[in-house]
C-alpha cells in the first residue's frame, strides 16, 4: 500500500525556479457526491492540465460502516452504490496521489471486526480500492496520523493530506504542527490561514 507508482515518481514535482501545475481536491463521499460539481471539478482539471493529480481523501462515504451506524438508516446505505460511485470518480479524475482519509479508514479499522458480514464487506471494498489504484498507476497514501510522516506526501515545500484536526483554525493548526505550508481537505469549506511560526507557512 505504501508503494510508490512508477506514475507518482515520473511526476515527482521539486522546488525550483520553474512552476509547476498540481491540482488537488477531496471529501466527495461517494455515493453522497454532487454531479455538478464532479463534472466541474473534471472540467477543470481537462483545462488546466495539471502536471500532477491528488486526491485528498474521503472518495468514498463507507456510510453504512460508520461507528453507530447500527440500527440507523446508515446501516441501509448501499454499499455497492457507494463504492462505484467512487470507483466512477476516480477514474474520470485519474490521481496521481490517492489519499485515504478517515472515511476510508472505517474499512481498514473493520477488517478484522469479530462479525463476518462487516468483515468480508470491509473487506471487499478495500479489495477493490486497491485494484482501481492497480488500474491507475495511482500511489495509495495510508491514513494514520498529523504526527505519521506516511500519512503525507512533500510537493516541493509543501505537505499535502487528508487532514486530521476540525476547527475553526484546524488549517492553522495543522500547519503550526507540522511546521510546513499544508494542503488538506476534510474541512469541507475554503481556508486559507497563517501558522504563527517561523518564516509563517500558509495552509489552505
Amino acid at each position: 500500500m505504501k508503494k510508490t507508482s512508477r506514475k507518482t515518481a515520473k511526476k515527482n514535482i521539486s522546488v525550483g525556479r520553474t512552476w509547476h501545475k498540481w491540482m488537488a481536491l477531496g471529501c466527495n463521499h461517494g455515493i453522497h457526491a454532487d454531479a455538478t460539481a464532479q463534472d466541474l471539478a473534471i472540467a477543470f482539471k481537462e483545462d488546466y492540465d495539471p502536471e500532477l493529480t491528488i486526491h485528498l481523501g474521503d472518495n468514498w462515504d463507507t456510510t453504512a460502516f460508520r461507528a453507530g451506524a447500527s440500527g440507523s438508516v446508515d446501516e441501509g446505505t448501499s454499499v455497492p452504490d457507494d463504492c462505484m460511485s467512487g470507483v466512477r470518480f476516480l477514474e474520470r479524475y485519474n490521481p496521481d496521489l490517492l489519499f485515504m482519509g478517515n472515511h476510508e479508514d472505517r474499512l481498514w479499522a473493520l477488517q478484522d471486526h469479530p462479525k463476518a458480514l462487516v468483515s468480508f464487506a470491509a473487506t471487499t471494498v478495500i479489495e477493490q480500492i486497491e485494484g482501481l489504484a492497480v488500474e491507475l498507476d495511482c500511489e495509495i497514501v495510508p491514513y494514520a496520523s498529523i504526527a505519521d510522516e506516511n500519512a503525507w506526501r512533500m510537493i516541493g515545500d509543501t505537505l499535502f493530506g487528508h487532514g486530521f484536526v476540525f476547527n475553526e483554525n484546524a488549517v492553522r493548526d495543522h500547519v503550526e504542527m507540522l511546521g510546513h505550508p499544508v494542503v488538506i481537505a476534510h474541512l469541507h469549506k475554503v481556508m486559507t490561514q497563517t501558522g504563527r511560526v517561523v518564516g509563517a507557512p500558509d495552509g489552505h
